[in-house]
């Protein structure tokens, strides 16, 4: 399944980020979320400890989400809450950061008897979304074009929905 999308070019905006399949009809949607004034005038100051970063979505009845964790519990690995909601019927995962180089982001996301990996692909220059110790690939996230950022996203499986995977690449996005 081929989906696409395109990232704010401003990092602070809390512009609605749109998914669209094949067809070009709007499937789902994914945007940043602010809890407060403060926390919105926050992420405009150059002081990243300030920084929060959570993210809200929908898509065929399916609610997104991502609450970033307390300062303290931040202090040596960033880490993430995700609450996935259908018809009432609520589900939590971690999500956590994984990098050691900047340059080199990777994040693990932990959902039910899985760990999947989202890590950058250094020959193609794709994000890929594979489940821990297997070579198969659930997803893949393209970069179509840099400005704006337009990405694909090809899900080869039913255990991730694409507000999870744009999700995890959004917040790689934000974070890096």
């Amino acid at each position: 399944m081929e989906l696409f999308a395109a990232l704010p070019f401003y990092k602070p905006s809390d512009k609605t980020i749109y998914i669209y399949d094949s067809n070009h009809e709007e499937i789902g949607y994914v945007q940043r979320n602010y809890t407060s004034r403060l926390n919105r005038v926050a992420n405009h100051l150059p002081i990243s400890i300030l920084e929060n970063t959570n993210i809200i979505g929908e898509q065929d009845g399916y609610t997104l989400e991502i609450q970033e964790q307390s300062f303290k519990a931040n202090l040596l690995k960033l880490k993430w809450d995700v609450y996935l909601e259908r018809d009432g019927n609520k589900e939590s995962f971690l999500m956590e950061d994984l990098t050691k180089i900047s340059t080199d982001p990777e994040l693990a996301y932990h959902k039910t008897e899985h760990r999947y990996l989202l890590k950058k692909d250094g020959l193609s220059g794709n994000w890929l979304v594979s489940i821990e110790d297997s070579p198969f690939i659930c997803a893949e996230v393209k970069v179509l074009k840099q400005v704006p950022n337009q990405i694909k996203i090809t899900l080869n499986t039913h255990d991730l929905k694409a507000i999870e995977v744009l999700g995890m690449y959004y917040v790689i996005h934000l974070v890096y």
